[in-house]
């Protein structure tokens, strides 16, 4: 039995034999055909078939690139482009291309012929996405949360879900806030507050210093000062920061909508949840920031990022949404800024013209450019990773074992003296009585005594009792005035644990480690009085 041939192999059989068969008699043909029905395993008719009709295998040719639509000319201008648009998804800049792309021209930021500039207004989300393969670098990352649920107020709060009637107005907002607390929320740390309007998308960003109601209302004022329309109603989330008698009463009298979602139902906010990650994550990232200057810092980088996004960065919005079986069918609208959105709305003439001049007065490219400036300089504030804040809580630490040594020392030279003295008296004690001496030397070595040093943190105990911040007996009366206060305007990035092992090494004897959450609750006291002093002075 013979073995079977590969088909290449038959190929090959057949291109060798044809020049032969077509040369040979009718006779001879017969012979030749049952050689090649043999070897091949063909049924007769199919080998004369392929004898008379075979074709030499030739390489298949490589196409040829000279006919490309998009040259490196236009995939550079669009690199260029999308990497001043912050590099949002294709479907965005698609629609946005047109008006992009004659911003950077007019800026000459861009330098194309009326050809190539057509193309490149006119291309499509697959060739861009096509175009920008080897560009694109996707990174993801999640944060913390924070928000603590409160049951107070709610029976009072409609709840509104995504499932709502859409708004027709610009001014409804979606509020929530984005903690930059780093790997952990204990103490103190900044917030963002971030609030997006349902219906243009424009987006507004405030740092907060700590995460309370009072911090909340003082930036709703800021922010109906600073946003160009007005605020007809906020939807919150259940946390404590919002859901609170001091907020509620606040909305009723500036006459705004107070709403909120439901409890873990994250899809009631998907607006301002999405502007979290693809805006505030992506610019100030996952560290943690503490301070009055960190705060400072973030305003000046949300100063410029809000012209650059409002102005700057479409955004898609559903349409409609169908459901077949278990197919769900979504169609959206062409991508569009929120300026654009505003201009399109029906805000009177006075807003919009001012909009249109400050839109006139704006370079993306330099606007981008500033932003990530602010932006590295506000990483300067960041927190390092878990081990260098372990190696600098080390170092302070070390520093206080070196001081406590030296008070052993001294202690230990005085314990010395005194049993030299002991032992001078028991030369003179009577052997009649030995028991009461060395009762005596017991006594004496009780009032001998090492101050102790703990350096573990004191566990936190919770509470069901509301703590209003009041202190008995205040230990740090004497020094606040003159040690504390001084450190505290001095430099304002140190912290409650750093002044306390400061004065735990000047005062050994009054004050100790497991003062620290007092010492801590009067610190953040201070810092809340001092800001609310500058915020009535400015």
């Amino acid at each position: 039995m013979t073995k079977k041939l590969s088909l290449s192999v038959k190929k090959l059989l057949l291109n060798k034999i044809k020049d032969k068969y077509k040369k040979a008699k009718k006779k001879d043909k017969a012979f030749i055909i049952d050689d090649v029905v043999e070897l091949t395993n063909y049924k007769r008719k199919y080998a004369i078939h392929q004898l008379n009709n075979i074709k030499e295998t030739t390489s298949k040719k490589k196409r040829e690139g000279n006919n490309k639509k998009y040259t490196e000319e236009i995939k550079e201008a669009l690199v260029k482009v999308w990497y001043a648009s912050n590099r949002i998804c294709s479907k965005r800049l698609a629609g946005f291309l047109p008006e992009m792309v004659q911003i950077m021209h007019d800026k000459n930021h861009l330098n194309l012929e009326d050809k190539n500039k057509k193309l490149l207004a006119t291309i499509s989300v697959s060739s861009i996405d096509r175009l920008l393969k080897t560009e694109r670098a996707l990174k993801k990352r999640r944060g913390k949360s924070s928000t603590n649920s409160v049951s107070l107020l709610q029976h009072k709060i409609a709840v509104k879900t995504f499932n709502s009637e859409e708004e027709k107005l610009p001014g409804k907002f979606e509020v929530d806030l984005v903690a930059h607390c780093g790997t952990t929320t204990d103490g103190s740390f900044l917030n963002t507050l971030v609030m997006t309007d349902f219906y243009s998308q424009w987006t507004e960003f405030f740092p907060l210093i700590t995460k309370n109601a009072n911090e909340v209302i003082a930036t709703l004022k800021e922010a109906q000062t600073t946003i160009p329309f007005s605020i007809l109603g906020i939807d919150t989330d259940n946390g404590s920061e919002f859901i609170n008698n001091a907020l509620y009463d606040f909305c009723q009298k500036q006459d705004i909508e107070f709403t909120r979602s439901r409890p873990y139902k994250k899809n009631d906010q998907a607006h301002v949840e999405e502007k979290n990650g693809s805006i505030i994550r992506k610019v100030t990232g996952y560290n943690r920031f503490e301070g009055f200057a960190a705060e400072q810092s973030l305003y000046n980088l949300y100063e410029k990022l809000r012209l650059y996004i409002n102005y700057f960065q479409p955004s898609l919005k559903l349409k409609s949404r169908t459901r077949n079986g278990g197919k769900v069918t979504k169609i959206y609208d062409e991508a569009k800024t929120p300026y654009r959105r505003l201009l399109n709305s029906n805000i009177s003439e006075k807003i919009k013209n001012n909009l249109g001049m400050e839109y006139d007065s704006l370079d993306p490219v330099n606007l981008l450019s500033q932003v990530q400036e602010l932006q590295k300089e506000f990483m300067k504030h960041a927190w390092e990773k878990e081990k260098k804040i372990q190696e600098n809580y080390d170092k302070k630490i070390q520093e206080i074992k070196n001081d406590c040594k030296e008070i052993k020392e001294v202690i230990a030279e005085e314990n010395i003296q005194l049993l030299k003295d002991e032992a001078v008296n028991l030369k003179n004690i009577n052997d009649d009585n030995p028991k009461k001496s060395l009762k005596s030397i017991k006594d004496n070595f009780k009032n001998i005594k090492l101050e102790s040093y703990k350096f573990t943190r004191k566990p936190r105990k919770k509470s069901s009792r509301k703590n209003d911040g009041l202190i008995k007996n205040d230990i740090f009366k004497d020094v606040w005035n003159e040690d504390v206060v001084r450190e505290l305007n001095n430099n304002n990035g140190i912290s409650a644990t750093e002044i306390l092992n400061k004065l735990i090494c000047k005062y050994p004897k009054k004050f100790h480690v497991n003062h620290i959450r007092t010492f801590q609750r009067r610190v953040a006291q201070w810092r809340e009085q001092k800001r609310s002093e500058i915020r009535r002075g400015n």
